[in-house]
């Protein structure tokens, strides 16, 4: 696990070196196509198979961050669900649902899923 969190580390100071030279709209895809290619790379070297499901869990613990974080995110994100009302945003969507689907820009194969 220390040679996981060295890794990690290095991965974030080159990034940081990387941002000192180039905005992060040009170093940000460059990052994650890079990661990409690690999955792919490692799984090659194991001799083994990647799965979509392997590439998305590791993307999304990738952009969650550590443990600690993930638990703090998901705290954050209950407390805003608690206070948001779901109601009114439902009605927002349906207005403006209602608004582009006068304007006839709603297909209606599109629409027949959306009601779906």
């Amino acid at each position: 696990m220390a040679d996981r969190e060295r890794r990690r580390r290095a991965g974030a100071c080159l990034h940081l070196i990387a941002l000192s030279g180039a905005p992060l709209t040009i170093i940000q895809p460059i990052g994650v196509t890079g990661l990409l290619f690690a999955i792919v790379l490692s799984a090659a070297f194991n001799r083994q198979r990647v799965r979509v499901s392997q590439i998305l869990a590791d993307r999304l613990l990738t952009v969650l961050g550590p443990p600690r974080i993930r638990e703090q995110l998901g705290r954050a994100s209950r407390e805003i669900a608690l206070e948001h009302d779901h109601h009114r945003s439902l009605e927002r969507f349906e207005a403006v649902y209602t608004r582009v689907r006068g304007r006839g820009t709603v297909r209606p194969a599109v629409e027949r899923v959306m009601v779906a």
